[in-house]
């Protein structure tokens, strides 16, 4: 019996919702090129990221974009997930793996044992997805005939991947580069068969064309990013503060009541003063 799908796996199978996951070593600038695409805003200060989920609804049909019928410009959920740059969650890292529609693998142009840890993580990709792809073959997923499932709930043979060079400020990166671009690009390109670019958080120099070939990766040629940067950070905003009651509310739900936790004592009182034997001086 095939298994029920969420809400969430519905809009996926039906091209209205994706995951990108963002990998790389510690402090490579993955949460920092998201932060720029969606506030247009750069922090300078490195703030350790466990794992962060954020949501943008960038509203592209790509059969309407083409100019064909559709359902015009409807909604598409485009999902980053931000991953930390250690091996402290590795089932974590794993579970990202695996809902993944596409990835982003992103290094430092100044850092090449960072561009090693794209390598290792692009290894490490291939091999739980194709796990992951044999695990839904053998229940029963053969895509027709009387396995009772489809194609389309299938990973995909190659994993849709993206390698970003991080850093490459304009006038910083002639003087701290350390992975030449020809190189990364030859890598990536004519060895992998992925795609790769430049951005850079900084000055946001090439970071809108990075999503752009994001949302085409996901969406199929034609699929772009249509919102203004204003309509970003304001669902940005609204997101931030979407979280922040969520964390207000849960914490309300964990903190214990008083009168729970520190039952009412009633106070003792000393005995009154019993009149009969008062007496009173004059």
């Amino acid at each position: 019996m095939k298994q029920q799908l969420s809400h969430r796996e519905q809009q996926q199978q039906h091209g209205q919702r994706a995951r990108v996951v963002f990998f790389g070593a510690a402090g490579t600038g993955k949460s920092s090129l998201i932060r720029r695409f969606l506030s247009d805003s750069f922090d300078p200060i490195y703030k350790p990221t466990v794992e962060e989920l954020h949501r943008f609804n960038c509203g592209t049909d790509t059969a309407a974009a083409a100019g064909g019928g559709g359902r015009g410009d409807g909604e598409f959920i485009l999902e980053l997930l931000d991953t930390a740059g250690s091996y402290s969650f590795p089932a974590m890292r794993r579970l990202a793996v695996r809902s993944g529609d596409a990835f982003v693998l992103a290094f430092s142009v100044d850092d090449p044992d960072s561009f090693e840890e794209v390598t290792r993580i692009r290894d490490e990709i291939l091999v739980e997805r194709a796990t992951l792809r044999d695990e839904r073959l053998a229940n029963g997923h053969e895509g027709g005939g009387g396995g009772g499932g489809d194609a389309e709930d299938l990973p995909r043979a190659a994993p849709r991947i993206l390698v970003v060079g991080c850093k490459s400020d304009s006038r910083e990166a002639s003087s701290t580069r350390a992975v030449a671009k020809e190189e990364a690009s030859c890598v990536t390109e004519l060895d992998w068969g992925h795609r790769y670019v430049e951005a850079s958080a900084k000055d946001g120099g090439g970071v809108m064309e990075l999503f752009q070939e994001l949302v085409g990766m996901v969406k199929g040629p034609g699929g772009d990013v249509r919102l203004s940067a204003e309509t970003r950070r304001a669902q940005f905003r609204d997101q931030a503060k979407r979280q922040q009651q969520q964390q207000q509310q849960q914490r309300s739900k964990e903190r214990p009541k008083r009168a729970e936790t520190f039952p009412k004592v009633e106070e003792a009182r000393p005995p009154g003063i019993k009149k009969a034997n008062s007496c009173s001086i004059c």
